[in-house]
């Protein structure tokens, strides 16, 4: 016999009442999309989705958010004065749940060698922030932003401790690139055939526009391209099922890098590319074959780009820096950039003058006629000087060479983990290259790059 429900919820009356409330509330919406303003509703709607997201599966969707949001610096809204970049609300988001966790003991956070280097780097920047600083209050401030930016470096440094969360933690991150990647390409055609802007830069090059995707910049859209696309081909080169997936990333995220117009990103990913070519071990016609696919893959990318207007850009760029040399706009920037910035070095050698002191300090227009404005350091070990000092150099570069003895002593193991640690030291080594022409260590993306490569070193050294 049938059960008969008696319970309130299934009343006729109540199921109509709620029809009712459902098309009142819709009328409501639909007036206040024509009559009033809805972005809170839009940020509303954004924070609940990313609080959603961020619990669920912990800690995988918390990376998700935090991967995708690290990649969308180039947006931004002011917040009581500062400007607030999206891996910032990530990273509050994600620290609350992490200090919960770790407060009620289901987090086991344990620093080691490797970590004291950033914090020290962090004390000594904040102390010269507060300290030896033009303004103290705007480089405070902006310290507080780099600390928030390191910050995921040790979130991931505390969660990923097995080799199940590095090998879907380095799934996450190259799911990412390849997405950011995909945006690029799909801003630049969509520019190229219907005229419109998103994710694009206009003017930087010129009469040319080039992507940026979700970044700030062209040169950085390139360089977390360049390594996701290494982070791809030491998968190809180590994988028995899955290699097509893992070329295709590679050469999509290799397009993005020959559309983002980036000299840099473009010499990293050949050299880094090629390096990681020679470590394949051939093993008969197997090695000879990836070799082979290699190849052609890119020599068929390189072709096809030629025959565009971007490879036609891309050639003339390089032309006319081997052409030029520092009449080159580009690096003439840089090179009044590099000028200005030690020119405040002389009595702040120790500590520095705070972080990104330089925009308070430097006027361009003493370089380049024209050029009256503030600037920030674009190469990574004159900007660390200027703002931390040698006594920030020191930690910085401390932990780099700890960071690279204890890959060197990973990648001797021959572990499970060796390919993933292969994939991320060679990210490592495109950003050690870019960051020398457009420094990304301020942003957090390449913050969650370090953490994962420290955390799958120790992993394959343990």
């Amino acid at each position: 016999m049938a059960e008969v429900s008696t319970s309130i919820w299934d009343s006729r009356i109540l199921r109509r009442l709620d029809l009712f409330g459902a098309l009142v509330a819709l009328l409501v919406l639909g007036r206040l999309v024509f009559e009033e303003d809805l972005g809170w509703v839009t940020a509303a709607t954004a924070g609940v989705l990313v609080l959603l997201l961020t619990a669920v599966k912990w800690p995988y969707g918390a990376f998700v958010v935090l991967f995708a949001m690290s990649a969308a610096s180039g947006f931004q809204i002011d917040l009581l004065g500062w400007n607030a970049h999206p891996e910032h609300f990530a990273v509050g988001i994600i620290a609350v749940v992490f200090v919960i966790l770790a407060l009620s003991h289901k987090v086991h956070v344990t620093f080691d060698a490797l970590d004291y280097w950033i914090f020290a780097y962090v004390a000594v920047t904040v102390f010269s922030s507060a300290f030896a600083s033009p303004d103290p209050a705007s480089t405070l401030r902006w310290s507080l932003q780099g600390f928030l930016a390191i910050l995921p470096y040790f979130f991931i440094r505390a969660l990923v401790h097995d080799g199940s969360a590095l090998k879907n933690s380095f799934y996450i991150l190259l799911a990412v690139g390849f997405a950011e990647s995909c945006y690029g390409i799909a801003a630049y055609f969509s520019y190229q055939l219907f005229d419109t802007t998103f994710g694009m830069s206009i003017g930087q090059y010129g009469a040319v526009a080039v992507p940026n995707g979700t970044t700030v910049e062209p040169n950085l859209f390139g360089a977390y391209a360049a390594a996701s696309a290494v982070g791809f081909l030491a998968l190809f080169n180590s994988l028995k099922r899955g290699r097509g997936i893992a070329l295709t990333g590679f050469l999509v995220a290799s397009l993005a890098v020959f559309l983002s117009f980036s000299r840099a990103a473009l010499l990293a990913l050949i050299l880094v590319a090629g390096w990681l070519l020679l470590r394949a071990k051939p093993s008969g016609n197997r090695g000879r074959i990836k070799k082979l696919v290699f190849v052609v893959g890119l020599s068929l990318l390189a072709v096809a780009l030629g025959t565009t207007a971007a490879g036609g850009i891309l050639h003339e760029r390089f032309t006319e820096l081997i052409s030029s040399g520092l009449a080159d706009d580009t690096t003439l920037l840089r090179y009044a950039t590099i000028l200005e910035a030690l020119q405040d070095i002389p009595g702040h050698y120790l500590v520095g003058l705070g972080a990104n002191s330089l925009q308070l300090t430097s006027n361009l227009g003493r370089q380049i006629t024209g050029q009256d404005r503030a600037t920030w350091v674009g190469i990574l070990p004159i900007r660390v000087l200027h703002d931390s000092g040698i006594l920030g150099l020191i930690m910085v570069a401390g932990f780099f060479v700890s960071l690279w003895l204890r890959v060197r002593s990973g990648l001797r193991n021959k572990t499970e983990y060796s390919p993933i640690l292969l994939g991320l030291w060679a990210g490592a080594l495109v950003y050690g290259i870019t960051f020398q022409a457009t420094d990304g260590t301020i942003l957090a993306f390449s913050w969650v790059h370090f953490g994962l490569l420290a955390s799958a070193a120790t992993l394959a050294t343990s």
